[in-house]
């Protein structure tokens, strides 16, 4: 009579088939003598359970993908793997660099405030759950004080980060499962797009001088506002990709994508101007350049547009992507179809689009309010 096998037990014990157990320990790195702790079973008997369900191949494999030397460190490689993976993608460098700087954040949650070691482990919906809560329950984060806590839109940014890594992970079969299934989504209140009348347009176009900087900047601000261009594809175009008789250009924006714009013919009157002043000073084929003939870089645009609020022309904020808003509601004020704009924004869903479109064309629609309600024609 043979011996009498010790998996009934052991599945009692962890709650789930064995075979499945074992094939996510080995997908976490986790040594032998480590699944033998958790099991309370001999080193060797581990090993006659990797015989049994057909895992030491795997085994041999994933001791290959960690570096022994490197004990609790799965996670980070992990992570510089993925974006690797995202780069090789052709994901953007802003892109790249939000990933790199969430995660770099998490790894400093799990072992400064969580206290636990970054192995892949530690990847687990709990741990998830509880840095959400800290980012929005803890205005000391990073070891700084941040004077507020996140925001739900922030908490989201890293919620979807989180997400696209743990179903990377899962295609990867580090994983079974991503762990963030398991986490509420953070909700955001959807909000109406930013606007800027155009009498504030106007005062600001106004507020600009003669000098090279300022003729440089204002023909900037009229591009954002005459095509809707996003702040990287804008910081990117090429005076070569222009054609100034035309006005058709092509920019690259987010997910390295090109398209096509179609800048009017006032707005053409503005870049030409630009265009005879920085020709004599460039040194590179970028649009935007600096005194020394350089290209502008997306922060420095950035931080030439802030400084704007300084000229106290709006009693709102004036920020790159306020300019996108404030075409996309002109687009949809003046009849646009949906397709249309669309195509031309560079969405690649409709759903925005259509946020655009009833968030301004709402005065429209109530316009007829007056003639058609019913109040109207009852009540005298």
């Amino acid at each position: 009579m043979g011996r009498k096998s010790t998996i009934p037990e052991i599945e009692a014990k962890i709650g789930e088939p064995l075979g499945d157990f074992m094939r996510k320990m080995v997908h976490q790195y986790k040594k032998p003598i480590e699944i033998a702790e958790v099991l309370g079973v001999s080193k060797s008997k581990v090993y006659e359970f990797l015989d049994v369900f057909d895992l030491k191949a795997l085994l041999k494999q994933k001791s290959k993908e960690i570096p022994s030397d490197t004990p609790g460190g799965e996670l980070k490689i992990i992570m510089d793997n993925f974006i690797k993976a995202k780069s090789i993608g052709e994901r953007s460098g802003e892109t790249i660099k939000g990933y790199e700087q969430s995660f770099k954040q998490f790894l400093w949650w799990l072992e400064n405030v969580r206290g636990e070691q970054p192995n892949l482990g530690a990847w687990n919906n709990l741990n998830l759950q509880d840095f959400f809560y800290y980012l929005r329950s803890e205005t000391i984060r990073w070891g700084i004080d941040q004077k507020t806590v996140a925001q739900a839109s922030t908490v989201l940014n890293y919620y979807k980060k989180f997400k696209a890594l743990g179903f990377w992970m899962v295609k990867q079969e580090l994983l079974l499962t991503n762990p963030i299934k398991k986490v509420e989504t953070p909700q955001v209140k959807k909000r109406l797009p930013e606007d800027l009348p155009d009498e504030d347009i106007a005062r600001l176009l106004n507020s600009f001088g003669d000098s090279w900087a300022e003729v440089r900047n204002k023909t900037l601000i009229t591009l954002f506002l005459d095509t809707g261009v996003r702040m990287g594809g804008m910081a990117g175009l090429q005076v070569d990709r222009i054609d100034l008789d035309t006005g058709w250009g092509v920019v690259i924006e987010k997910g390295n994508k090109e398209r096509k714009i179609k800048i009017s013919s006032k707005a053409l009157i503005q870049l030409k101007k630009w265009i005879e002043l920085r020709e004599p000073v460039a040194r590179c084929k970028g649009l935007w350049i600096n005194h020394d003939g350089t290209q502008m870089q997306q922060s420095t645009i950035g931080q030439m547009i802030g400084a704007l609020n300084k000229r106290k022309v709006s009693e709102k904020r004036i920020h790159a992507h306020l300019f996108r808003h404030v075409w996309a509601k002109h687009m949809a004020e003046s009849g646009v179809s949906l397709l249309a704009l669309q195509i031309m924004g560079g969405w690649d869903t409709i759903a925005l689009v259509q946020m655009y479109a009833s968030a301004y064309t709402t005065e429209r629609a109530w316009a007829e309010h007056e003639a058609a309600s019913p109040i109207s024609h009852i009540v005298e």
